[in-house]
């Protein structure tokens, strides 16, 4: 068996991604000169394994944030603040995510930027969107964000949330519930002598 690695759908969602069957050219015009002869010895041709990783996902997930925040910069650009940053949305920082509102906006659209929640210069989820106003409570949804974000999200600063699935037929399960506190701390373990650090003072 030969096992090929990912980075197929590797590039952001907006630039021209080949189709498996030229990765499969490719690759099997170089390896199979180097195989061709193992079945005169009676070994059988390996079979080719290919982890397509973010190929396959990428496109199946979707987040959804909500505004909590507005603030005019010096720019004249408005800063929205999400609920959801890079803590959640790791893509974002090499992804230009689509992003729409769940409702019909008023008003002419104008440059934004979007904001996680982290307090932290770094935490853009989008560097520039042209979208009308936003009010606190709006809900945005960004995508794709089926690979490499769930299993990097990070318990920094916000809990992280439920996963939900919705099926073809409109029906939603949750098949992962939303962080509370004690899902963090319930691992944690103290040692006895440090569970009153101030015994030795009364």
């Amino acid at each position: 068996m030969v096992v090929i690695g990912g980075n197929l759908g590797y590039l952001p969602p907006d630039q021209v991604i080949p189709p498996i069957e030229q990765y499969a050219e490719a690759i099997t015009r170089v390896l199979y000169p180097a195989v061709k002869d193992r079945e005169s010895y009676g070994k059988t041709i390996p079979t080719l394994v290919l982890e397509s990783g973010r190929a396959v996902v990428d496109e199946s997930g979707w987040l959804i944030a909500s505004v909590v925040a507005n603030k005019r910069l010096p720019d004249g650009r408005t800063a929205v603040v999400v609920d959801a940053g890079i803590n959640l949305l790791f893509t974002a920082l090499w992804y230009n995510h689509e992003v729409r509102p769940v409702r019909p906006l008023e008003g002419m659209p104008e440059e934004k930027i979007l904001y996680g929640p982290l307090c932290m210069n770094i935490d853009v989820v989008r560097a520039s969107i042209k979208i009308p106003p936003l009010v606190v409570g709006d809900l945005l949804s960004f995508w794709p964000v089926g690979a490499y974000n769930n299993t990097q999200w990070l318990q920094f600063i916000t809990y992280r949330p439920a996963v939900v699935l919705v099926r073809a037929g409109g029906e939603v399960n949750v098949i992962r519930k939303a962080e509370q506190l004690e899902d963090i701390t319930r691992l944690e373990q103290i040692p006895e002598d440090l569970l009153n650090p101030f015994h030795d003072c009364f």
